[in-house]
């Protein structure tokens, strides 16, 4: 039987609901108070300028003594736009990268991660993990529009940081302009390519104006303003990154835009430089870089902050700008209290930065740094320096240097410093693309072995010499001038003969010029100072193979040896080699064993449809070859993978079947993925002529001498322009290359070559 409660205990508890209602409403009125008083989220756009080699001291610098205000501002060399916008801005006087290099340095500020973490350490061989968030993603998943427009060919897509960009615009790789190219023919090997569009490919190489600038396409800019222009909200991401020498007329146009659509006062700008000077040193000069950051309303506008920040802490100050959660484990700090309040503080923290690119270049010391709030930089290349930077707001002075030994801030940073790159050791780099190599070295990146030395002699002022010197070898090749950038390398190995990687380098140049001997003297040169390198083993069983059948077979044993113990990539890259070799000795079962060891490793890689297709070839049975080269091809389209071979032998395949039409377009993709290939140009060319396309086949083969302008290639277009019945270009050209390679007797070698 129920029993009613008393009418006190029912008051009472009447009375604790109330009273606790009531707390309830006054704590949700109290937490709406504290986040009104708050800043309220950043509801307009949110662009992010990035800027190349953009040094600090270019940016309005503080007046002495006083606060700079809206309309204040020193004089620089740099013009009105970005001062204007450092005059609507905080300016952080004392902001740092962590990378010497474009791709690491936005690998950081994309990620908000350090490049031991995110993983990229150099501009070439690496690609962001599909594991690491980027800014574009985190404000996607949010809601944003997000668009980026780069001007250098090291942010392109396949880089990994153009990810979550719904439009991303980057420089292609080029290669020498060929008669009606388009994207489609590159891709199709089953119709004749179409004439007509071809916007979207480059018209010729391009050659760098100067070592330090980067290859742009010259509407960057107006392709960024243009997309944010077209976005029928506010609420969007845009990203635009250029070199120092646009960056004023960049912010001019982009502020130009917000203001005719309105939307300047309610924008969210941040302007960053990617580095300081762009030679790969890691001192105060490369690593001091310029940030400020536009709020809506213009915010803490004249505001100048002289706490060290840097690059990781982009992406947790603008996720909290707009209320968006930060992904744990970020090491960058939101800089929101900084921009909120004169009186802000963030937590301090030694700043880490590097520069690892010399020691995968040329096999020099990789180096690490940590810059300190109270202006010291701590400096490791194998030795420590310890520097004391000058004025918190200067790039470049330097008072004074202390010694290792002596100092009392040298342990701790020494420690931390320890602690950071604990466990994290400089990766591999990945092997570079054949059609990106030309681009990397006009961008002033020539790559060398995978594995860095860890055994470098190198001293600090011997590694800035080599890497002056490394670079304009790197430029020369880029241009195409393959003499004057190995006699460059030669003279760095003369100077320094324990650089393997300067060797190896050496020993390709030396193959592509037809200098066989020189080749296999370099490669053996690098193989004794690095016997575990596969890729200098393999190179130099290729080389050996037409002359020295049974070296060429230790030597890729020796290769196949070395990379058990890497993972399949390398694996199967050695096998391929070696079933290259075999091919060329007409030593079928090894071709198909080295094949299957190929698949084994990488099984979305067909290099056994490739061997049978091209054993098919010589056995006379097109059909089927064809058949069996097309599934290799659609299998490499499907993964979109490159493999030398597929679509030049299918081309020849095609061409024997009377099928000029479908041999072009299989021609054109093997020069899509294989820029340099003399046999690709050689039966493009054919396939031209074929269909009466004169002139069309007359411009291919100048295409093949402005990219390779080899011995071989010179012979290859000796040979088609005598076969074509021009015997005068002929015997022009032949004159003209025994002028280019007046000491040498790798012409008459090619052209017996080219005649078998």
């Amino acid at each position: 039987m129920s029993k009613t409660r008393p009418a006190k205990v029912r008051s009472w508890q009447v009375t604790l609901i109330l009273t606790l209602f009531f707390i309830a409403v006054a704590g949700a009125a109290g937490i709406g108070w504290w986040y009104a008083r708050e800043s309220p989220p950043h509801q307009g756009p949110i662009v992010l300028i990035s800027v190349d080699g953009l040094a600090a001291g270019r940016i309005p610098a503080k007046p002495a003594g006083e606060t700079a205000s809206a309309d204040q501002g020193g004089t620089t060399e740099t013009a009105g736009a970005i001062e204007a916008l450092a005059a609507d801005a905080v300016v952080f006087e004392r902001a740092y990268t962590h990378s010497a290099q474009i791709l690491p340095a936005h690998a950081s500020i994309l990620s908000g991660q350090l490049p031991f973490e995110h993983g990229i350490r150099d501009d070439a061989g690496f690609v962001l993990g599909t594991d690491v968030h980027t800014l574009a993603e985190l404000l996607r998943n949010r809601g944003f529009g997000t668009g980026g427009a780069v001007s250098s060919f090291l942010l392109r897509r396949e880089t990994g940081v153009g990810r979550g960009f719904s439009f991303y615009r980057a420089p292609e790789a080029t290669v020498a302009a060929l008669p009606d190219v388009t994207p489609s023919a590159a891709a199709s090997t089953s119709a004749t390519p179409a004439n007509g569009d071809v916007a979207s490919l480059p018209s010729a190489p391009v050659v760098p104006a100067s070592p330090d600038a980067d290859t742009a396409e010259p509407d960057t800019i107006e392709l960024a303003t243009k997309w944010a222009a077209d976005q029928r909200g506010r609420r969007y991401f845009l990203m635009l990154q250029v070199d120092a020498a646009d960056a004023d007329r960049a912010v001019g146009r982009i502020v130009e835009m917000l203001r005719t659509r309105r939307l300047y006062d309610e924008a969210t700008i941040v302007l960053v430089g990617d580095r300081g000077q762009t030679g790969g040193r890691i001192d105060e000069e490369t690593l001091h870089v310029p940030l400020m950051v536009k709020q809506p309303q213009r915010e803490g506008a004249g505001r100048y902050v002289e706490a060290p920040v840097q690059h990781i802490d982009v992406l947790p100050t603008i996720l909290d700008l707009v209320r968006a959660p930060i992904p744990g484990g970020i090491k960058g700090r939101s800089l929101k209290p900084l921009l909120t309040d004169t009186n802000g503080r963030i937590t301090p923290q030694p700043i880490y930065s590097e520069a690892v690119a010399d020691a995968f270049r040329f096999g020099g010391n990789p180096l690490f740094a940590l810059t300190t709030l109270n202006g010291f930089h701590y400096v490791r290349s194998g030795v420590e320096s310890f520097n004391r930077i000058g004025a918190p707001a200067a790039a470049s002075a330097v008072e004074s240097t202390a010694s290792a030994d002596t100092s009392a801030e040298v342990p701790p940073l020494r420690a931390t410093l320890d602690r950071l790159i604990s466990g994290h050791p400089v990766p591999r780099a990945s092997a570079v693309p054949a059609r990106d190599r030309v681009m990397l070295a006009l961008a002033g990146a020539l790559p060398g072995l995978q594995q860095i030395d860890v055994q470098s002699v190198l001293t600090a002022q011997e590694q800035q010499v080599i890497a002056v010197a490394h670079r304009e070898a790197a430029l020369a090749v880029g241009q195409r001038r393959l003499p004057v950038a190995m006699r460059t390398l030669q003279q760095i190995s003369r100077n320094h003969p324990t650089l393997a990687a300067v060797h190896y380098q050496i020993g390709l140049l030396a193959n592509e010029l037809g200098r066989t001997q020189d080749a296999i003297a370099a490669f053996e040169a690098a193989a004794m100072l690095r016997p575990d390198s596969h890729e200098v083993l393999a190179a130099l069983a290729l080389t050996l193979a037409p002359s020295q059948p049974d070296e060429a077979q230790l030597q890729i044993d020796r290769a196949i040896e070395a990379a058990a113990v890497l993972g399949p990539t390398e694996i199967a890259s050695v096998h391929d080699a070696a079933t290259r070799i075999a091919l060329a000795r007409s030593d079928a079962e090894q071709a198909e064993r080295h094949a299957e060891a190929v698949q084994a490793a990488r099984p979305e890689i067909p290099m056994r449809a490739f061997v049978q297709g091209w054993l098919l070839t010589k056995a006379g049975d097109n059909a089927e070859a064809e058949r069996v080269l097309q599934e290799a091809a659609a299998m490499l389209r499907q993964h979109e993978l490159p493999l030398e071979g597929v679509q030049l032998t299918l081309g020849e395949v095609l061409l024997s079947l009377e099928r000029p039409a479908d041999a072009e377009a299989a021609f054109r993709a093997e020069l899509t993925d294989f820029p340099n290939s003399v046999a690709a140009y050689s039966g493009l060319a054919k396939a031209l002529y074929a269909s009466e396309k004169l002139t069309d086949a007359d411009q291919t083969l100048t295409a093949l001498l402005e990219s390779v302008p080899t011995p071989e290639g010179y012979a290859a277009a000796i040979k088609l322009y005598t076969a074509f019945g021009n015997p005068a270009r002929a015997a022009q050209l032949r004159s003209d290359a025994r002028g280019r390679f007046p000491a040498e007797t790798s012409l008459a070698r090619a052209e017996r070559v080219r005649t078998r």
